[in-house]
């Protein structure tokens, strides 16, 4: 079985050059956040069938239940990246794992 090739170039076809850290910025993106313009674009990249409607209604809906998304940008506002998350209550007293 051969390696994996190099991966696969951004599907617009750009290159684009990853900005020094000193010019990037991790926010957090509540639901209506203003950023989500920018940001739902990249996250439709890998999630394509999701419209921006229902990602709203699925996102709103997510976060009494831990549901949070952070974003990267550039200093001139484009997104990097997107990763969402979910918080989980500590379980302190839940004792022995069990098998």
């Amino acid at each position: 079985m051969n390696a994996p090739g190099p991966p696969s170039p951004r599907p617009s076809g750009e290159d684009v050059e990853t900005p020094p850290a000193s010019d990037r910025q991790l926010r957090d993106l509540p639901p209506g956040d203003a950023a989500w313009d920018a940001a739902f674009e990249v996250l439709r990249q890998l999630r394509g069938h999701l419209d921006r409607d229902g990602f709203d209604r699925l996102h709103r809906a997510g976060v009494p239940q831990g549901l949070r998304f952070t974003a990267a940008f550039a200093s001139d506002g484009a997104c990097l990246g997107v990763a969402g998350w979910r918080t989980t209550p500590a379980r302190h007293d839940a004792g022995p794992a069990r098998r």
